[in-house]
């Protein structure tokens, strides 16, 4: 099942799905499920936080666009 509890706190823009099955979400919020998160995450195919996905503090600016390369690499 998948869950998002609380979820996305301001708009998401957009959603890609890594060939592991991880979910990258993007935009322009700042937590999900009332943690911490600025404008980028990975979640598990169950809808958690993939914790092993660190982007440091996150980005300053809306994320409106992802490239995910067949070997995961994000850009």
């Amino acid at each position: 099942m998948f869950g998002v509890g609380t979820g996305f706190d301001n708009i998401v823009r957009l959603i890609g799905i890594q060939s592991d099955g991880k979910i990258l979400v993007g935009g322009d919020f700042s937590t999900y499920n009332g943690q911490s998160q600025s404008k980028l995450i990975s979640l598990t195919s169950s809808g958690s936080k993939n914790i092993a996905f660190n982007i440091g503090t996150g980005f300053d600016n809306i994320v409106r666009s992802i490239a995910i390369q067949s070997d995961n690499t994000i850009l």
